[in-house]
């Protein structure tokens, strides 16, 4: 403060002494004029100093007042020095930054949002048409069906209940207001197939051995027809009566129809029930005629046979009856289940096409907002 005052003293010496050179006739009028100046500039001197000396400059500084020429005039920025003007201009620059980082970071993070959401959407579509695959497999017995079914049921149920919900797991987010109706149309097909799907899971153990037992059928069914074949042909050498040729040639016949009716009992339509009535009859009628012609039958007017060889050939047929016969009785009893299976497998196979469509539309509403922009 000390060389501030001296400073103070300095400046009115040198403006009276300029004074007295500019104007040395001056009138007492103007030197009083002169003497209310120079106490107006003492009063703001003072103000000076005392703001400066709140300010903490270092010792032996001296802040200059500042002239016109020091100060610059930016639009909007008002009238200030270049050194204020550069800190507003770093201030906003750094505000700015600022919000371009969150931005950018906002625009990535909703695209990584529907990128996950469309990825969602795709690995339904192909586990639903999956699932309906593997649950038409599944319903004829076949062993690797199941737990792709399994897989496509989980996969499907997973993957719509976190469209809809959300998952951390999958880093799925509920997709928004506007596509929650989508999902809330394709949630319930969803939720119906997965019940179809868990039914005929439920039944693994008895579709499986329903699909041997078929299988088997369709196999000794051949071993039948060539026993049959064979009785036939022996009563044909042996002139048999009418009778006993036409039960030896209806042998032939129902062998055939045995296996036809296995093939048919249970295809990807689903069960045939035709083919189910007509194996049960077929197979009580070669019980019924293979006794016969071996034994004798009054009601169909067999009387037997004496000869070796063709009974050798006809208990060999009845042998391989018995085993068609276990095969085929473990299918006729397991039908109400077959039936509830072939329904639940129905259902799912009717709910692919629609479900299909809806993911179909909804993958496609989701891959167009799937850019940076921020309208998703």
């Amino acid at each position: 403060q000390g060389l501030t005052t001296m400073s103070f003293v300095n400046s009115i010496e040198n403006q009276f002494q300029t004074h007295s050179r500019a104007a040395p006739d001056v009138t007492l009028s103007g030197a009083m004029g002169g003497a209310d100046r120079v106490e107006a500039m003492a009063a703001s001197e003072r103000a000076a100093a005392d703001d400066f000396g709140d300010s903490q400059l270092p010792p032996g500084e001296v802040d200059l007042p500042l002239s016109g020429a020091d100060l610059l005039s930016v639009p909007l920025l008002g009238r200030r020095t270049p050194a204020q003007h550069l800190r507003i201009l770093a201030i906003l620059l750094g505000l700015a930054l600022v919000a371009l980082a969150l931005a950018t970071f906002f625009a990535l993070n909703q695209a990584n949002r529907v990128a996950q959401q469309v990825a969602a959407t795709g690995q339904s579509l192909m586990q639903s048409q999956r699932l309906a695959k593997s649950a038409a497999q599944a319903l004829l017995g076949s062993e690797p069906a199941f737990p792709e079914l399994k897989d496509s049921t989980d996969v499907l149920t997973k993957s719509v209940r976190g469209l809809k919900t959300g998952d951390a797991s999958l880093q799925l987010a509920p997709v928004t207001a506007a596509d929650m109706a989508q999902v809330e149309k394709i949630a319930p097909v969803v939720e119906r197939t997965g019940k179809n799907a868990q039914f005929i899971l439920s039944q693994k153990n008895l579709l499986i051995a329903i699909g041997n037992a078929l299988q088997t059928i369709s196999h000794q069914s051949v071993d039948a027809l060539n026993l049959a074949q064979n009785v036939e042909t022996l009563e044909l050498e042996q002139h048999a009566r009418t009778l006993e040729l036409s039960a030896a040639s209806r042998l032939v016949m129902l062998s055939q129809r045995i296996g036809k009716s296995a093939n048919e009992f249970l295809t990807s339509k689903g069960l045939n029930p035709d083919a189910v009535v007509q194996l049960g009859a077929d197979l009580d009628a070669f019980r019924d005629t293979s006794k016969g012609l071996l034994d004798g039958s009054a009601l169909l007017g067999l009387p037997g046979t004496n000869d070796p060889q063709t009974r050798a050939q006809i208990s060999a047929l009845i042998k391989v009856y018995g085993k068609i016969r276990a095969q085929a009785d473990t299918i006729l009893g397991s039908v109400r289940q077959l039936v509830t299976a072939r329904e639940a497998q129905g259902s799912s196979k009717a709910d692919s096409e629609p479900l299909r469509r809806e993911l179909e539309a909804l993958q496609s509403r989701l891959s167009s907002q799937s850019g940076l922009g921020l309208g998703a």
